[in-house]
């Protein structure tokens, strides 16, 4: 659709074809009004949206979900040329943040979530590239303890330092953490308050150790450990601590520990694995006993050679 045709000019089939989600067309001027203003809002913004998992670069398109009340924005904010963000990000909460859903913000050395997250009680999702706000005032905590977001999924790439203390009062039950930056009292005691914590995954993190006092027993059912240093098979087992797991995700792991999770994870239904020795007909015959399994990704990485293998086995 050409910028240029007004949407109030569209014959009644089109807008039809549009909102076909409606139970009734009776209110069909309206909700073009609606579009139209959401549309115009939404440009002059430079917000993206992703709706159904597609994102939307053409605002033309796909924006009729906005308008169902039970409806979820996945927002995307890069937001590093746009001036007046805070004031126009908050104006947009304030009109539409109960609708989002899912929150994704890259360049974020501007953006301070805790001035925000309270005008979205209905977030489940939140991916951030933070930074630690060291040059911004520290929020009083007591401004969340009525905070109605319902954050279950975190994935944060740099060290959102004082916001941990903020984070600690959701109930947090996949956390995804990607960065080189060193585990500090704040991430521990945020940790520590991760009850009901079902994934972690770790990428090129630094004294991770210090989690395994803190690390829920028996509780994870999904763990990945990508990219740290110095990563034996007793750190590896440490982490193998549980009995629900159901996906396991690791690279640079020796073949005992394949068997070890072979011989200990039955219901094992993921496996993702980078051994860099050569695999053994033995490990093979091991994992083809995984009867639960679903998905299975080797990458074998030898001196010889380098080969991957991408196997994957449905059982029935």
């Amino acid at each position: 659709m050409a910028n240029s045709v007004n949407l109030y000019d569209l014959p009644n089939e089109i807008l039809i074809k549009i909102f076909d989600f409606l139970q009734s067309h009776k209110n069909l001027s309206l909700v073009c009004k609606r579009f139209y203003e959401i549309i115009t809002e939404l440009i002059n913004n430079n917000f993206c949206l992703n709706i159904n998992n597609r994102h939307l670069f053409n605002p033309h398109f796909d924006l009729e979900q906005l308008l169902n009340d039970s409806s979820t924005i996945n927002l995307i904010c890069n937001y590093q040329k746009i001036k007046n963000f805070d004031e126009k990000f908050e104006f947009f909460l304030k009109k539409y943040g109960h609708k989002i859903n899912t929150l994704v913000n890259y360049n974020s050395s501007n953006f301070d979530i805790r001035k925000f997250i309270h005008l979205m009680p209905n977030l489940e999702v939140l991916h951030s590239d933070f930074n630690a706000y060291e040059n911004h005032p520290q929020t009083s905590l007591n401004d969340f303890q009525n905070c109605s977001v319902t954050l279950k999924k975190l994935s944060v790439s740099k060290n959102p330092g004082f916001c941990w203390k903020i984070f600690k009062i959701f109930d947090i039950e996949e956390l995804e953490i990607a960065g080189n930056f060193l585990i500090d009292e704040n991430f521990v005691e945020f940790f520590s308050c991760c009850k009901n914590l079902k994934k972690l995954k770790l990428r090129e993190l630094e004294n991770y150790w210090m989690l395994f006092d803190i690390l829920p027993t028996n509780e994870l059912e999904s763990i990945g450990i990508l990219s740290l240093k110095h990563c034996s098979d007793e750190v590896i087992l440490n982490f193998l601590n549980q009995r629900k797991l159901k996906s396991i995700e690791f690279n640079n792991i020796s073949n005992e520990i394949v068997s070890f999770i072979c011989d200990n994870f039955k219901s094992l239904e993921y496996l993702d694995i980078k051994i860099p020795e050569n695999i053994t007909s033995e490990i093979f015959e091991k994992i083809n006993n995984l009867k639960s399994l679903k998905s299975l990704y080797l990458k074998q990485n030898s001196k010889d050679s380098i080969e991957e293998l991408c196997t994957f086995f449905y059982h029935t």
